[in-house]
């Protein structure tokens, strides 16, 4: 609509199929999106959401609830698409077999529901596969490979993991030509297949840059801004991640080994063994040539891509999205293998009257598949909670691996919501920006690893549980929170995803605790105002309360305000309140608990309540310190 084409290009992942599915939500929650928008909008600088809330009748969830049906919708269809060439490699019954573990994985239903490219990079990179083994082991048929070549550059599309598959699948036509060197004329074999594999990328990289409008711009600008944003991406977690309880910013080589365990299914497991073993032994669906070939092929692409995202040192559960998809292929040969294996000793011991038995019997332990997808149903609809029971479910997860994508926010959201004066309330927390913002319409904040807390004239805390297990933004404002008692809790399958801390309460009770305040030499004027007396303490611990009483003199007429500031040495603002200027002002102070132990200015200025200007005092200053605060640590910061 504005012709922006170069804004096109997002970040270092491309996600342009993404942006694509996340535009048609958009559109069909509000057609006239378009004509309405201002135009490019930067998520790191605006918050999208209120723009939509302040200029339309549409709410952001909808929008997405309408990307989510796309995304899931082009996801199934091309799982449908990976139905054919399985078919001709392995059989019906295992094409089926295979394509259901593939639907009914947790990893694949989760992430088939996000509008993100993990799950869509993932379903593009595996039917790219399955189409590129379809042409190398089962004709050479040119519909295979332009099917594979065009799926791998709307993979790429999606997400730069999908390069991977170009070396994999050099290396399988290698393998290939090696075993069939001696048996047909070498130079039109190499031709043939070297060939082929030219023209795969050649429409892979078509696909690429037909479907970019930024590359039809600036080709060389974009690969360019990819590859130094890329090269910063997997060099380290910008938040810390969480492993073996442990918060690390490379979890290691063995990261992706026990997420697998973690978030694999019981059966899937015994599929893969099953598999490895028909695989060895020749036996069905996997006995012919084409089939071992394209067996060991599928096992080679599972081993070889998670090596290679072993490398990065950012690594998350997700990125090894394709590796799930062809292990779950591998599960259901395995599991085929099985139900066959079944039916033939049965059918071999029983008489021909009892033979429709032995097919029953090996249909029942296909049966037993099904528990692969019923594993998923006591997740619905958070099936990213899910984690393998043998690997001790959920609560073993939360001790060993990163936890949570945002689920539990929503009823946090809907929480604070049903508050009053909900939409003049702010909230802090983690994952502000869209699962809290889209259910809570008052002020959500978000914070920021490493970073103190935006503590300022807060009503609420939302603490969630990946924040809580890499101390986000910091130990100290983790460890406070740990020690608060909750107004709400979200609980999903055994876990407190979310945790809502009301700070106005929890200042009170702080308040009832502190020490009576002294007099502190006063008598500084704003004219006509005059401040008769101060009253704080000389010292306070991180997490606790500081009161400050201060008296005045003169005419309130309801113009002033007052700001009452705790600054650092350095300059940094710890804590603030502002109120409506009285005879007795009682303030209530909360001194961070991640504030850094040391000398503090109490500041005090007063301000026209309309225009927001700074009245200065009798000498001219327009803000005063009025008290020094020694901050200590104590045991209650620790």
């Amino acid at each position: 609509k504005h012709g922006d084409l170069l804004h096109t290009y997002q970040r270092e992942h491309p996600a342009v199929t993404t942006t694509w599915l996340g535009a048609l939500g958009v559109i069909t929650a509000m057609p006239d999106y378009p004509d309405k928008a201002p135009g490019y909008f930067d998520a790191m600088r605006e918050d999208w959401g209120i723009w939509v809330r302040a200029n339309t009748d549409v709410e952001p969830i909808a929008m997405l609830a309408w990307g989510r049906i796309y995304t899931v919708f082009v996801i199934s269809l091309v799982l449908a698409l990976a139905f054919f060439p399985l078919r001709r490699l392995f059989g019906t019954a295992a094409a089926v077999v295979a394509n259901l573990f593939v639907a009914w994985s947790p990893m694949a239903i989760a992430f088939s529901r996000q509008v993100q490219p993990d799950g869509l990079h993932a379903m593009f990179m595996y039917a790219a596969l399955v189409f590129f083994l379809g042409w190398l082991y089962a004709g050479l048929r040119w519909r295979d490979l332009i099917a594979s070549g065009i799926l791998m550059g709307l993979g790429w599309l999606t997400k730069t993991p999908v390069l991977f598959l170009a070396p994999i699948g050099g290396i399988l036509i290698a393998i290939e030509w090696w075993r069939r060197r001696e048996g047909e004329a070498n130079g039109p074999l190499v031709r043939q297949l070297l060939g082929s594999y030219v023209l795969w990328g050649v429409i892979a990289s078509a696909t690429f840059f037909l479907l970019w409008p930024a590359l039809w711009i600036d080709p060389i600008g974009i690969f360019v801004r990819m590859y130094s944003e890329m090269t910063e991406y997997i060099g380290g977690h910008s938040n810390p991640n969480f492993f073996m309880g442990q918060i690390l910013h490379d979890p290691g080589p063995l990261f992706y080994p026990v997420a697998y365990y973690f978030r694999t299914t019981p059966g899937a497991l015994v599929g893969i063994i099953a598999m490895i073993v028909a695989l060895w032994k020749r036996r069905p669906p996997l006995a012919t040539s084409t089939e071992t070939r394209a067996g060991w092929g599928l096992l080679m692409f599972a081993v070889l891509f998670a090596l290679f995202m072993t490398a990065p040192a950012k690594k998350f559960d997700r990125y090894l999205m394709p590796t799930f998809l062809v292990l779950d292929v591998v599960a259901g040969l395995g599991w085929t293998a099985i139900a066959l294996w079944a039916y033939r000793a049965v059918a071999a011991r029983t008489q021909s009257a009892w033979q429709p038995l032995a097919a029953g019997f090996g249909a029942a332990i296909l049966g037993v598949v099904l528990l692969h997808g019923v594993l998923n149903v006591p997740y619905y609809p958070y099936y990213l909670t899910y984690y393998n029971p043998l690997a001790g479910g959920p609560h073993q997860a939360e001790r060993d691996m990163f936890v949570g994508w945002g689920e539990g926010l929503e009823e946090a959201g809907h929480w604070l919501d049903q508050q009053p004066d909900a939409a003049k309330k702010r909230a802090v927390g983690w994952y502000a920006m869209g699962p809290l913002s889209y259910f809570f319409h008052g002020d959500a904040v978000g914070v920021i690893s490493g970073s103190r807390m935006p503590w300022l004239d807060v009503d609420y805390v939302v603490t969630y549980i990946n924040q809580v297990q890499r101390d986000i933004p910091t130990k100290e404002a983790v460890d406070f929170f740990a020690r608060q008692t909750p107004v709400f809790t979200s609980t999903l399958n055994g876990l407190d995803m979310a945790k809502v801390y009301d700070m106005r309460a929890i200042t009170a009770q702080l308040y009832e605790d502190v020490a009576a305040p002294q007099d502190v030499p006063a008598g500084i004027q704003w004219p006509p105002m005059t401040l008769t007396a101060l009253r704080t303490l000389p010292s306070a611990q991180v997490g606790s309360v500081l009161p400050v009483e201060l008296a005045w003199d003169g005419p309130f007429d309801g113009t002033r305000r007052l700001s009452l500031r705790l600054i650092a040495e350095d300059g940094t603002l710890v804590a603030q309140v502002d109120d409506g200027l009285e005879a007795l002002n009682k303030i209530k102070m909360f001194v961070p608990p991640d504030a850094a132990p040391g000398p503090y200015g109490l500041h005090l200025m007063v301000y026209n309540s309309d225009t927001l200007d700074p009245i200065p005092t009798a000498d001219g200053q327009q803000i005063v310190e009025v008290a020094t605060v020694q901050v200590g640590g104590g045991e209650e910061g620790k």
